[in-house]
């Protein structure tokens, strides 16, 4: 029962921003939107126009229209340096693009300059920041009946990186009105997996043991299809969201403490640069009261990718006896529901395998990257004070070893009176989340455990800090990234306080831009 409570209160934040002390949240959007909708427009328009329907996008050098519909492409540039950003609209008439349109743009927060027709088919204006600075911009565009309108949600930081373009939330299915978080994005760009939870992490981190308290007693993001499909533990919310905190399975029903269904989900990109088609990533027969969490992928080929996550059995005990989050592997079919596991008869059931690593201790976040033909697992622990990164390597087989470490990563990672977690890596640098931020090192030859392999740390994505007033973007984390059309795509998830005040953690991305 401890291990359960511990699960709950460890595993499903394990994947959040910060660690339990920390800012995390959710209260997002509105259902399945990927980014809040408008609710305070102001906006400008340029010429005239009219047509039918279409959709937009997001990574704006990989879209395909379909030739015979009329539609509009809405892309985000950020305008260096600064915090200001431009609004693209590209009208498009079977794959032609289309001037002289009445074009209109309006956002959610701030002003929106006038919209130009730049005579070429594409029309611009710049969305400029109002007095509270960060938060989510919600910007919409239309053209009449020429097309449908296109909504894209910018989310506006402190500090972004000279390299990246506008950070936005993921379109589609991706984010709700409640808790998104543990982000990995395929390196290819075609799929993102997540962790999902019902509720809002106010409920987990100020009323673990108020199951009946506001944040806790209903669900406030989706738990059917089509958002949400096989959500496990749906069964324990009523039609008008109230959750029964319970885990009958487990010998707990009801429980003394917050139980909202969770579980991880993959989506896939759409042509139009959403992502949607969502399956469940899940651990069955526990009535939705635990989740793995942390994922990595390699490529996909042929359908499957191998996954790795981290994962504390329900059953193992507390320590010192029992064990923290271990990681496992698996290849995962895409698109397909997965059962990571099931728990039957009071026994669990592995569909993975558990890498052969030689100590216990909390593994998290755990990140799979093969380099120079090693293979390496980057890992964190949010569990303790100090919160450094570490690495195993493999020596042997994959996946049961053996393999050499923990090793503790050197500065910058281990860096003194700083909070170093939730890795990534690849043959060029390393991200992580730095005390709510995003930060990079830059990587040259030589072994990754070696401080002269690593270059001074570059912060990426920077919010205003734990003290942020509300409607401001607080902090940003799990950094993950793809390549896509040559450019890279960096994944994340970012922290908010909503104008309620409300702790809210949606998905976003962000593109390189010249």
């Amino acid at each position: 029962m401890l291990a359960v409570m511990r699960c709950l209160a460890l595993v499903s934040a394990a994947g959040c921003v910060v660690a339990l002390s920390g800012a995390c949240g959710t209260d997002d959007t509105s259902g399945g939107s990927g980014g809040t909708k408008p609710d305070a427009a102001v906006g400008g328009s340029a010429g005239t126009g009219g047509g039918s329907s279409g959709a937009g996008g997001t990574y704006a050098d990989a879209l395909q229209d379909p030739a015979p519909a009329q539609s509009l492409r809405l892309e985000l540039e950020r305008v260096k340096p600064g915090t200001d950003f431009v609004a693209i609209v590209t009208a498009l008439a079977g794959g032609t693009k289309t001037p002289g349109l009445s074009v209109s743009l309006q956002s959610s927060r701030g002003s929106v300059g006038a919209v130009t027709d730049q005579g070429d088919g594409t029309y611009r204006a710049t969305i400029s920041n109002d007095a509270m600075g960060t938060g989510e911009y919600a910007v919409t565009a239309s053209a009449g009946s020429f097309g449908a309108p296109v909504t894209r949600t910018a989310v506006v930081m402190k500090q972004v990186g000279p390299r990246w373009g506008q950070p936005q939330a993921f379109a589609g299915m991706v984010n709700t009105p409640a808790w998104e978080d543990s982000l990995a994005i395929s390196p290819d760009g075609e799929w993102i997996i997540l962790q999902y939870i019902t509720v809002s992490i106010s409920c987990i981190l100020g009323h673990f043991n108020e199951p009946s308290h506001p944040s806790c007693a209903k669900a406030i993001g989706p738990w059917q299809a089509p958002e949400r499909p096989g959500m496990p533990g749906a069964s324990r919310i009523a039609a008008d969201g109230t959750i029964h905190h319970g885990c009958p399975a487990l010998g707990l029903d009801p429980t003394p403490f917050a139980a909202p269904p969770m579980s991880m989900f993959g989506f896939r990109r759409q042509a139009d640069g959403s992502f949607a088609e969502p399956f469940a990533i899940s651990i069955d027969g526990v009535d939705g009261c635990v989740s793995a969490f942390g994922s990595s992928m390699l490529t996909p080929s042929g359908g499957k990718v191998p996954l790795v996550f981290a994962f504390d059995s329900p059953l193992d005990g507390d320590p010192p006896a029992g064990t923290q989050s271990d990681v496992f592997t698996t290849e995962l079919t895409l698109g397909q529901p997965t059962a990571l596991a099931t728990f039957a008869a009071g026994k669990l059931t592995m569909n993975a395998t558990l890498l052969g690593f030689p100590t216990a201790g909390q593994q998290g976040n755990p990140h799979y990257f093969v380099s120079g033909g090693t293979t390496e697992i980057w890992v964190d622990d949010e569990t303790v004070p100090e919160k450094d990164l570490s690495v195993y390597q493999l020596t042997g087989a994959f996946p049961t070893g053996p393999w050499q470490g923990p090793t503790k990563l050197p500065s910058p990672f281990g860096d003194a009176g700083k909070e170093d977690i939730q890795p990534f890596a690849d043959d060029t640098e390393a991200l992580w989340t730095r005390d709510l931020s995003i930060v990079s090192s830059a990587r040259s030859a030589g072994p990754v455990t070696s401080a002269s392999s690593w270059g001074a740390v570059t912060p990426e994505l920077v919010g205003e800090g734990a003290t942020g007033a509300n409607g401001t973007v607080i902090g940003v984390g799990e950094p993950t990234k793809a390549i896509r059309g040559g450019r890279q795509v960096l994944a994340f998830v970012y922290v908010r306080r909503a104008p309620s005040g409300d702790i809210d953690i949606n998905a976003g991305f962000v593109e390189e831009q010249p």
